[in-house]
Parts: structure tokens; C-alpha cells; sequence
């Protein structure tokens, strides 16, 4: 069984030019991911899967092996799943392999969060799981006036907090793809990390507020 880590960064983003290689730290966002991935001790290969040149030799210089990604899993309404899926076909994945799909917009991580969101998974016998955020803020809904009673408003430590999924890393047996083109599937669970760590970078916004906190 391999432990097998896949990062899809496709060129071409439209809201934010060539975002997977933007600079944080002085360091492109898929070098903060791959160095992430390849510290782990349970990752036994780091794959990135692209049809852009220049993020494939990032992606080399840093360690990472590439997969070359068919343009036709490379349109504006592909999922992440096709890439995905590629890159198990291409390294002859077996069913039972643990991946490891990390987004390289979220490029704050603690060093042990793969470990450690591995031994939750492991512990709890899921077969799939999402990194997350927790939150006890008033979560409203468009057309739901509260999901609150108006005459009792609780104190933040009785309400029950609300389970954000923040896109960091997903892992999965590789089955969940093969057999259900899905990266959750199955008995899924998810491993909470601070709420600054599940910071994503979407548009300009999201870049500048991220550069606040170099």
C-alpha cells in the first residue's frame, strides 16, 4: 500500500494570473505544498499534475514529480477529481492506496497536520476525510430568517459549532476515485485545524489579505 500525494495546479487561473505560482513568503504557493507534502513521514511519492510549463519546473525544482495533465481535464468546469484520477491511472495506483489531494491556494499548514489527520482517519476507520475549520458564529442562510430561536440568544460557548470544510488536503483510499469519482466517499470524517491555517486564496482579496501576514 503507498501513501501517495497529488497536487493539481493548473495554468491559465482567470482571477488571479498564474495564482498557483504566486509569491508568499518569497516562495510560490505550490513550493509551500510540495515542501509540506515531502516533510511528510508518511508520504511515500509527491506527484503534481499540470499542462503548464512553467509550473512543472517549479514543480521539479522542488522536488515533485510531474504529470502532464490532457487539456481536456483542463477546462474552466473540470473537476479536480479528473486530474486526479489521471495521475492514479499513470502510477498504477492499487485501490487500497492512501491519497493525500492538497490544494496549493492553502499554503498554511502546521507541520503535522497530514500525520496527524492520518491517525484520525486510521483511528476512526474512515474511508475518506477533509481538513476543516470550526466556527460558533451565527451561521444565517439566504432565505432562512436565523437558525436561531430570535428570543434566545446563546452565549458562543453553548452553541454548537458549525463544521466548515476549508479545501487545505483531503485524504482518501484511492477507491473513492476509481470506483465514485469522488475524493469523499464512504464513512467520512475530518480533522480540524486553527482557522488561519484553512486561509484560501480565491481573488485579489484573499492575496492581499494573506501578504498581511508575512
Amino acid at each position: 500500500m503507498r501513501h501517495i500525494a497529488i497536487i493539481p495546479a493548473r495554468g491559465g487561473s482567470k482571477g488571479i494570473p498564474n495564482k498557483n505560482l504566486i509569491l508568499f513568503q518569497g516562495i510560490p504557493l505550490l513550493v509551500h505544498t510540495i515542501r509540506h507534502a515531502k516533510a511528510s513521514n508518511v508520504i511515500d511519492d509527491v506527484y503534481v499534475s499540470t499542462q503548464d510549463p512553467e509550473i512543472a519546473t517549479v514543480a521539479w525544482d522542488a522536488g515533485a514529480f510531474v504529470v502532464n495533465r490532457p487539456e481536456e481535464h483542463c477546462l474552466d468546469f473540470s473537476r479536480s477529481e479528473e486530474a486526479i484520477e489521471h495521475v492514479l491511472d499513470r502510477v498504477a495506483a492499487d485501490k487500497d492506496d492512501v491519497i493525500y489531494f492538497y490544494q496549493c491556494t492553502s499554503p498554511l499548514r502546521r507541520p503535522d497536520d497530514t500525520e496527524l489527520a492520518l491517525g484520525l482517519m486510521e483511528a476512526n476507520g474512515w474511508d475518506s476525510l477533509f481538513s476543516a475549520c470550526a466556527t460558533q458564529q451565527f451561521v444565517w442562510r439566504q432565505g432562512v430568517r436565523a437558525f436561531y430561536d430570535y428570543r434566545y440568544r446563546p452565549m458562543r460557548q453553548d452553541k454548537i459549532p458549525v463544521i466548515l470544510e476549508n479545501g487545505s488536503f483531503y485524504i482518501s483510499r484511492a477507491w473513492c476515485y476509481m470506483n465514485y469519482h469522488n475524493r469523499l466517499w464512504g464513512n467520512i470524517g475530518y480533522y480540524l485545524q486553527p482557522w488561519l491555517y484553512g486561509f484560501e486564496v480565491d481573488d485579489m482579496e484573499d492575496l492581499e489579505a494573506l501578504a498581511r501576514l508575512e
